[in-house]
C-alpha cells in the first residue's frame, strides 16, 4: 500500500487502525518532526513501526538515487513544485519531503555535496554518507528487543536490510571466568586493560565482523544476540565487541535498550553513531522517569572513603615505582594524609624528578585535581549532614545554587589545567574521570570495593561539573540523607552506606534536548500502548511533538466491557483514598465487589482475574483484612488467589502457578492480586484466558511525603511562576496536576493487560468512585474511555456484566481480515481516505439488550444448552431429579467438579463419624461443596439449577444438612 509517497510492504492486509498509525508515523518522518504515537497493545504496533520506518527509509534511498541520476546534466529532476505533485512515479516521496524537494531543484549541487559527505563522514540530509537516515530502534529491555527482531523476520522487503544490535555484557559475554567473578562490567574492563581476556586480546574485530555478517547474509541478513554469542563461542572472539564494530558501520537499523540512548555516559562510552538518525523509542510509557533517572546520581560517604583509599594506592604505587626506577628514594618525603586533602599537596608528592614517570598514568595536574575533588565531596557531605532535618522528613534539601556555586569557586580554576579530552563530545572532567577509572582498573592488587568507589565517585563529580558547564543548575534539586535513615537500604550496613547526597534531575526534557544536541538526531518517535495524556507529556519533554496520535483498538466494540463502580454491597462508597484504606466497612465492600466479579467470571467461561492495588502496602493490608473477615476465603472457594511478591525470584513461581490454573479449561480460573507500577502491570503478556477481567482498586499516586515527589512538585510550581513572569507562553504542568497525572498513568498500563490481540476479549472494572470524576475519566486510555460506563453500585454493574459475559458473540467477523491472512494489501485509496485518516472516529458501541433473546443456542463445553425465557423445562421435584439435571445440563468438567466436591464432603463426614477427623475438616469440605454450588447461582441462564441446589442447601440446620448430603450418594 502507498502511504504519503511511501510503499509500505505490510505482510498482511492491514486493519484501519494500523493504517492510521503508519500514516502518522510517516507524516513525522517526511516533515522531520517528532511524534507521540499511542496505540493499544494488540494493534500490531511493532509491525507498523518496522514496516513504516523501513519502507520510508527505502523510499528515501530511492529518491536520493533518482536525484543523483541527474548529476551530469544542467536540468533539474522532473519535479513540479506546484501543489506538491511528483511527475515521476519512481520517487513520489520527493514531493512530501522538504529536503528532497530542495535537492531535486538543484541535483548537480546535491550530488557534489553528497559525494563529499560520503568521503568525510559528515551530515547532509543523510548521516555518515548514507543515502538514507539510519533507524535506531530502542525498547526497554533485551527481551522486548528480541520480540521486535522476531517481527522483523516477517517483513517482505524490497532490498536486504543491514542491521546491528547493542547489548549488555550480561547477554553477550562468553568469558565464564569474568561472569563468575561478579560485577561483570568492572571485571571486563579490568581484564581488557590488563589484556587478560583471551576472547578480546589480539583480535581483529573488523575481520571478525565481516565474517559474521557474511554468515548472516548467507541466511537472511538478519540476526539476533543468540547468533552473535554462537558465532563468538565458535570462533573464540568476544561477541560484545563484534556487535559494537557492526554498529560503528552505521547499518540501516540498530536495536538497543533505550537507557543506552538516554544516559550520556553510556552513549559516549559506546560511541553510538546517531548523527542524522531517526530514533524510535518503543514502550516509552515511563520515558519521563527514565530521562530524569539518567541525569540523576547519588554518592555516599562510604563510596567516597573507598575512592580515597583507592586513589591513595594509585599515588603510592606510582611513587614507589618511580623511586625504584630512578633510585632516588632519599629525595622523596611523603606527606601525611591529614594535610590539605585526601593525599595532601601534589607538588610535594611529585617533585620534578618523578613527574615524567607519573605522566604515563596521571599527570601531576590530574593528581592535584582529583585530590581536591575528593576533598571537596568529603567536606561538602560532612557539612550538609550536620544541618537540621526538615520537619516530617528523614533528611533535608540543600539549595542547589549554594552547592554549585561552592563547586565553581573551589574547582573552577583547576578544571582548565586538565588535558583536552581525546573523545569528541566528552567534557574535561568526564574525560579525566574515564582516565582515572582506567588507571584504577590497571592497578594490580587494588580491592574491588576501592575500584568501584573510584568509578562511582569520579562519575558523580563529573556529573556535578557537567551541570555547571551546561548551566543547568536550575533543573536540579539536592537532597541529603543521614546515615541512620539510609544505612539499611538494599541490605547495606550503615557503616558501608553512610551519609548520602543525591542530585535529582527535575526536568525530563533536559535528557531529550541532550539527545538532539549531542546526538544530532533527525527526528524522534515515542510510542507505547499508554502514553497519554499527550499534551502533558509534550509539555514535559520540551522539544516539541507536532505529530500526535491516540489510536483506537483493533478489536470489535463488543470485545471490551468497561465500567466504574461507585458503591459496593451495602451502599458503602468505594474510595481507596488514604483515609479509607484501613476502614473495615470499605474493605468489606471492596471485597464483596471483587467477589461478585470473580463469581461471574467463574460462572461463565472462566479465566483469570487481575486485581491491581495502588501499592504493596495497600495490597498487603487489604489481603490481611480480607483474611480476618473471611472475604479471602470466600474468593478462594471460587478461584485460587495469588499475590504478587516483592522479589523477582518468587514472581516466576507465582506466575507459573497462576498460568497453570488459567490455561486449564477444566478449571474456573484464578485471581492474581498485583500492584500498579509493579512487574506484573508492565511487560507481562496475559492473553486470552489468562486475563478476562482487570479490576483497578484505587489510584496509585506517588508517596505524598517522598522527598523526591515533594521536590518535583515544588519544581513544577516554580517553573509555572517563571513561565508566567517570562511571558513566553511556555506550557508548564503545575505541581498538583503533575502529581495527579503520575497516579493516573500506571492505571493505563495495568488495564492494558486485558486485551492482547484482535480475537481477545475481557472487562476492565474500576472499583473506585473517583474514576467517575471527569478529570480522572479523561486520563484513561482512549480505547477504554470510549466504552466506559458508570454504575451507581456493584449490583447494577454485576447484572450488566453478567449479561455481557454470557452473551458476548466472539464468532462475529471483525471489521477487517484477521492478521493471519496472507492476502496482498489493498491500495490505500481503497481502504481509507488519507486526508481524513487523522480524525478517525470509532464505530458506535454495540448496545447490549436489557433482556436476553427468547431463544439462544450456545455451546458450553461439549453439550449444547438451550437458554432463555422461552425454554420449557420440567420442574425439579426431588434430589434424584436434580442430580440427573446436573448431569444433563453441565459439561463434563462442571459435573465432575460438583461430584468431586460432594464426594470429598461425604468422605469427610464418614471419617468424622468414625472418629478419624474433627468437625473442622467436615465444615471445610462442606464449604467446598457450597462453593461449587455458588458458581451455579451466578449463571443467569441456569436459575433452575439454583432452585435444585436449594433443595439441599436451604432451610436445614447443620445436622440435617449432613444427613441430606449423605442421601445424595
Amino acid at each position: 500500500m502507498k502511504v504519503r509517497g511511501v510503499t509500505v510492504n505490510f505482510p498482511f492486509k492491514p486493519y484501519h487502525v494500523q493504517i492510521v498509525y503508519i500514516n502518522k508515523l510517516i507524516e513525522g518522518l517526511n516533515n522531520r518532526q517528532n511524534s507521540l504515537l499511542e496505540s493499544p497493545t494488540g494493534t500490531g504496533k511493532t509491525l507498523c513501526l518496522l514496516t513504516g520506518t523501513i519502507g520510508w527509509q527505502q523510499a528515501y534511498f530511492d529518491a536520493v538515487e533518482y536525484i543523483e541520476s541527474f548529476k551530469g546534466g544542467d536540468e533539474p529532476a522532473p519535479y513540479q513544485h506546484q501543489f506538491g505533485v511528483q511527475l515521476d512515479p519512481r520517487a513520489p516521496i520527493i514531493g512530501l519531503c522538504d529536503e528532497l524537494k530542495d535537492a531535486a531543484a538543484n541535483p548537480r549541487q546535491f550530488a557534489a555535496v553528497h559525494t563529499a559527505a560520503g568521503q568525510r563522514g559528515e551530515d547532509l540530509a543523510q548521516a555518515f554518507g548514507r543515502k538514507a537516515p539510519m533507524v535506531v530502534y530502542a525498547s526497554r529491555t533485551h527481551s522486548q528487543l528480541k520480540q521486535v527482531m522476531a517481527e522483523l523476520h516477517k517483513l517482505r522487503l524490497k532490498r536486504p536490510v543491514s542491521m546491528g544490535i547493542m547489548g549488555s555484557r550480561a547477554h553477550l559475554c562468553i568469558n565464564q571466568k569474568a561472569k563468575d567473578a561478579g560485577n561483570l562490567d568492572m571485571t571486563c574492563r579490568t581484564m581488557m586493560v590488563q589484556r587478560k581476556c583471551r576472547f578480546a586480546r589480539d583480535q581483529n574485530f573488523d575481520s571478525e565482523a565481516e565474517s559474521f555478517l557474511s554468515e548472516a547474509t548467507g541466511r537472511t541478513g538478519l540476526f539476533d544476540m543468540e547468533d552473535l554469542v554462537s558465532f563468538g563461542s565458535r570462533r573464540g572472539v568476544c561477541p560484545l565487541y563484534i556487535s559494537r564494530k557492526i554498529v560503528s558501520r552505521c547499518p540501516d537499523v540498530v536495536f538497543m535498550p533505550y537507557n543506552y540512548l538516554l544516559t550520556p555516559a553510556i552513549r559516549n562510552n559506546m560511541k553510538i553513531p546517531l548523527k542524522g538518525a531517526v530514533v524510535i523509542v518503543d514502550e516509552a510509557h515511563n520515558i519521563e522517569s527514565v530521562c530524569m533517572d539518567s541525569f540523576s546520581d547519588e554518592i555516599s560517604t562510604g563510596l567516597i572513603g573507598a575512592a580515597i583509599d583507592g586513589f591513595n594506592q594509585i599515588v603510592e604505587k606510582s611513587i614507589a615505582e618511580t623511586v625504584a626506577e630512578t633510585k632516588q628514594a632519599d629525595e622523596f618525603q611523603p606527606v601525611h594524609k591529614s594535610q590539605a586533602g585526601p593525599y595532601g599537596d601534589a607538588d610535594a608528592l611529585f617533585p620534578a624528578a618523578f613527574s615524567q614517570k607519573v605522566q604515563v598514568s596521571l599527570t601531576a595536574e590530574e593528581v592535584q585535581f582529583w585530590n581536591d575533588a575528593l576533598e571537596f565531596l568529603q567536606q561538602a557531605l560532612a557539612e550538609y549532614t550536620k544541618l537540621p532535618r526538615q520537619p516530617d522528613s528523614s533528611g533535608r534539601e540543600v539549595p542547589a545554587a549554594a552547592l554549585f556555586e561552592s563547586l565553581k569557586m573551589a574547582m573552577g580554576p583547576k578544571m582548565s589545567l586538565l588535558p583536552s579530552p581525546t573523545d569528541e563530545g566528552r567534557g574535561l572532567v568526564d574525560s579525566a574521570a574515564m582516565k582515572l577509572e582506567t588507571v584504577a582498573v590497571q592497578t594490580d592488587g587494588m580491592k574491588a570495593g576501592w575500584k568501584h568507589g573510584l568509578s562511582a565517585t569520579s562519575a558523580f563529580f563529573s556529573r556535578l561539573c557537567e551541570i555547571v558547564e551546561t548551566q543547568a543548575e536550575g533543573l536540579y534539586k539536592i537532597w541529603v540523607q543521614p546515615a541512620d535513615d539510609e544505612g539499611g537500604r538494599e541490605g547495606k550496613s550503615k557503616a558501608k552506606a553512610g551519609d548520602v547526597i543525591k542530585i535529582w534531575a527535575m526536568n525530563p526534557g533536559f535528557a531529550i534536548e541532550s539527545l538532539f544536541k549531542q546526538g544530532q538526531i533527525r527526528s524522534l518517535v515515542l510510542t507505547s500502548g499508554t502514553l497519554g495524556p499527550l499534551p502533558a507529556l509534550d509539555a514535559e519533554l520540551k522539544v516539541g511533538f507536532p505529530v500526535q496520535l491516540e489510536n483506537d483498538h483493533v478489536i470489535p466494540p463488543q470485545s471490551l466491557w468497561a465500567g466504574v463502580v461507585c458503591k459496593g454491597p451495602g451502599g458503602i462508597p468505594l474510595n481507596s483514598s488514604f483515609k479509607n484504606r484501613a476502614d473495615p466497612g470499605y474493605l468489606r465492600a471492596l471485597g464483596g465487589s471483587v467477589l461478585a466479579v470473580v463469581q461471574a467470571v467463574a460462572g461463565g467461561r472462566g479465566g483469570g482475574c487481575l486485581v491491581f492495588f495502588p501499592s504493596h502496602g495497600s495490597l498487603g493490608s487489604t489481603v490481611k483484612a480480607w483474611e480476618m473477615d473471611g472475604t479471602f476465603d470466600a474468593i478462594q472457594l471460587v478461584m485460587p488467589v495469588f499475590v504478587e511478591p516483592r522479589t523477582q525470584r518468587e514472581l516466576g513461581t507465582v506466575l507459573d502457578l497462576f498460568t497453570a490454573e488459567t490455561d486449564n479449561p477444566k478449571r474456573p480460573g484464578a485471581v492474581l492480586c498485583a500492584v500498579c507500577r509493579g512487574r506484573i502491570s508492565e511487560g507481562i503478556d496475559f492473553a486470552d484466558r489468562r486475563a478476562r477481567a482487570v479490576m483497578i482498586v484505587g489510584i496509585p499516586f506517588p508517596a505524598f511525603k517522598d522527598p523526591r515527589v515533594v521536590l518535583k512538585r515544588q519544581y513544577q510550581d516554580e517553573a509555572v511562576r517563571r513561565a508566567k513572569a517570562g511571558g513566553a507562553g511556555e506550557v508548564v504542568v503545575p505541581g498538583d496536576d503533575w502529581y495527579k497525572l503520575s497516579g493516573r498513568k500506571p492505571v493505563n498500563q495495568a488495564i492494558g493487560r486485558v486485551i492482547r490481540h484482535i480475537k481477545d476479549f475481557g472487562a476492565v472494572i474500576f472499583l473506585d468512585e473517583r474514576f467517575a470524576y471527569r478529570d480522572n475519566r479523561e486520563s484513561i486510555s482512549a480505547w477504554v474511555k470510549r466504552r466506559l460506563r458508570v454504575y451507581p453500585d456493584s449490583q447494577s454493574m454485576t447484572a450488566e456484566f453478567n449479561q455481557w459475559w454470557h452473551h458476548i458473540d466472539m464468532t462475529a467477523p471483525p471489521d477487517a481480515s484477521p492478521a493471519a491472512s496472507n492476502e496482498e494489501p489493498a491500495p490505500l485509496s481503497e481502504v481509507v481516505d488519507v486526508s481524513r485518516v487523522g480524525v478517525f472516529q470509532p464505530p458506535p458501541l454495540a448496545q447490549i439488550p436489557a433482556e436476553p433473546p427468547a431463544v439462544n443456542m450456545r455451546t458450553v463445553g461439549r453439550r449444547p444448552i438451550r437458554v432463555g425465557h422461552a425454554a420449557r423445562r420440567p420442574a425439579i421435584r426431588d434430589k434424584k431429579g436434580f442430580m440427573a439435571r446436573l448431569k444433563s445440563d453441565l459439561n463434563t468438567t462442571e459435573y465432575s467438579a460438583f461430584k468431586e466436591a460432594a464426594a470429598a464432603f461425604w468422605a469427610a463426614h464418614r471419617q468424622h463419624n468414625e472418629g478419624v477427623c474433627n468437625t473442622r475438616v467436615v465444615y471445610e469440605k462442606r464449604d467446598g461443596l457450597l462453593s461449587v454450588a455458588r458458581t451455579l447461582l451466578f449463571r443467569t441462564d441456569r436459575q433452575d439449577l439454583a432452585e435444585g441446589v436449594g433443595l439441599f442447601l436451604s432451610g436445614v440446620d447443620r445436622v440435617e444438612y449432613l444427613k441430606e448430603c449423605e442421601g445424595i450418594g
